[in-house]
């Protein structure tokens, strides 16, 4: 949690840093709420988990003119937590114990930052902003303890404590921004495009040992439509990630006595939110 707030507050400290070689455009707070869906998928294609639930968050934004109305540097940071819904199942050599239902619930508390470069083409009533940047994503996903029983009715303790997971993906942007004026004080913001997680780690726990997942990247859309009403902007956002299955490591299974293949499966994100800022410039 202190490594999540550390590297926003960092990117903060940087992006005000800028601002006195460059001039602020534009400088804004703001709440979200989302909806979060995380999904994961055997070899197969066939889904093993759903988490789905609110999440709840602030973030802020900062616009910096470069070079003559032309070319910016924007930056955004966000925290965010919440608590979803867990449905999955147990996954086991043995069929007694393999692939029965397993609902629990998940914590989840994390950061972003962003950062892009963009080219401002002015139009008559608006203008069109080709950008380019990076995106970090750093959060915490804990599982708490859960139980389940066998087709026999059996109970069955799937996991006697919570589990967390530590998870950071370092992503590419790519995108274009519009903006359309419809008087002095009203304008519509439509923003899409699409980013590639090149760099994913997984920092997990299994038979008691650390372990590093390595999940491979897959490109996702983005997208964000605001109406900014003198200084107040709300927005519809919606966001995707999309991860591919993990080259295997191993654990050493105790109970087993043996070494057992630890992988992170295909896995999905997608996230829906909305958000309502107050310009301060």
């Amino acid at each position: 949690m202190k490594r999540i707030i550390g590297t926003i507050a960092v990117f903060a400290a940087l992006t005000a840093s800028s601002a006195t070689a460059a001039g602020f455009e534009e400088f804004s707070l703001y709440p979200t709420i989302q909806y979060f869906t995380w999904k994961e998928y055997d070899s197969g294609g066939a889904r093993l988990l759903k988490e789905d639930g609110p999440l709840f968050g602030v973030g802020g934004t900062a616009t910096l003119d470069l070079h003559d109305n032309f070319l910016f540097l924007r930056g955004k940071a966000e925290l965010f937590g919440g608590q979803v819904d867990y449905d999955g199942q147990t996954t086991d050599t043995d069929p007694r114990f393999d692939r029965l239902p397993v609902k629990s619930d998940v914590n989840y508390f994390g950061g972003k930052i962003e950062t892009d470069f963009s080219w401002r083409l002015p139009g008559p009533d608006g203008s069109l902003e080709p950008f380019a940047g990076l995106g970090y994503r750093h959060w915490l996903r804990n599982i708490e303890a859960s139980s389940t029983q066998t087709r026999d009715a059996i109970p069955v303790a799937v996991q006697t404590s919570s589990a967390t997971e530590e998870w950071l993906s370092l992503y590419a942007r790519l995108g274009v921004r519009g903006t359309y004026r419809l008087s002095d004080s009203v304008r519509i913001s439509l923003e899409g495009g699409a980013r590639y997680p090149f760099l994913n780690r997984n920092y997990a726990e299994a038979f008691g040992q650390n372990v590093t997942l390595e999940p491979r990247g897959s490109w996702s859309a983005f997208g964000e439509l605001s109406t900014q009403f003198g200084r107040f902007r709300p927005a519809v956002y919606y966001e995707g990630f999309r991860f591919g299955k993990s080259p295997t490591v191993a654990a050493y299974d105790p109970v087993n006595a043996q070494l057992v293949g630890i992988l992170q499966p295909e896995s999905s994100a997608d996230i829906i939110g909305f958000s309502f800022s107050f310009l301060f410039r």
